[in-house]
C-alpha cells in the first residue's frame, strides 16, 4: 500500500508539472505574439523569425521540464525506486541552487519552499518509506 505522504509528493509533483507546462504553453504563445508586433513595427521578419524560434526553443524546453515532473510524478505513484531517487536528486539539487536566494532575499515563501523541500527529502529517506519502492 502505497503511504499517504508519497501519493501527496505524487500529487506536488503533478501540480509542478502542470505549471511548466502552462508556462511552456505561455512562453510559446506570447512570443510568436510578440513576433508579431514586432513584424509590424518593422519591414523585415528577421526579428519575428528570431523572436518566435527563440520563444518556441524555451516553450519546448519547459515543456521538456513538465514532462520529466509528470513521469517522476508517475513513478512515485507507482512506487518505482527511481523516482524515489529522481525525486531526492532535483529536490536536493532545487534546495543547494535555492539557498543562495534563500540568504540574500528573506522572504516567507523562500523559507516555507525550503522548509517543504527538507521535509520530503528527510521522508522519501526513511527506512519504512524506502522499502514500499520496488
Amino acid at each position: 500500500m502505497r503511504p499517504l505522504g508519497v501519493s501527496l509528493i505524487a500529487g506536488l509533483t503533478w501540480f509542478l508539472g502542470a505549471l511548466w507546462a502552462l508556462a511552456a504553453v505561455s512562453v510559446i504563445g506570447f512570443s510568436h505574439l510578440g513576433a508579431r508586433l514586432f513584424s509590424s513595427m518593422s519591414e523585415g521578419r528577421l526579428l519575428e523569425r528570431i523572436t518566435a524560434g527563440m520563444g518556441t526553443t524555451v516553450g519546448v524546453l519547459l515543456l521538456l521540464v513538465a514532462v520529466i515532473y509528470v513521469a517522476v510524478g508517475v513513478g512515485l505513484w507507482n512506487l518505482k525506486s527511481w523516482a524515489r531517487m529522481a525525486t531526492i536528486f532535483f529536490v536536493a539539487l532545487g534546495l543547494v541552487l535555492g539557498l543562495r536566494n534563500l540568504i540574500e532575499y528573506h522572504h516567507v515563501l523562500r523559507l516555507v519552499r525550503t522548509v517543504v523541500d527538507v521535509a520530503i527529502v528527510a521522508y522519501l529517506l526513511m527506512p519504512d518509506v524506502k522499502k514500499v519502492f520496488v
